[in-house]
């Protein structure tokens, strides 16, 4: 009985809740990633003719 809690109560919300803390924190990453790429490329000289 302990078993069959641990593995289909407790384990499911431990996985649950540890993948959406790593989802958070990759969201997290690529959003500075992005906004660090956005500011070099608007911060950059214009390619093309003068």
């Amino acid at each position: 009985m302990v078993r069959w809690t641990w593995r289909v109560k407790l384990y499911t919300a431990l996985e649950t809740e540890l993948l959406g803390r790593l989802r958070e924190q990759a969201e997290l990453t690529a959003i500075d990633v992005f906004a660090a790429n956005l500011k070099d490329l608007l911060l950059a000289a214009p390619a093309g003719r003068k």
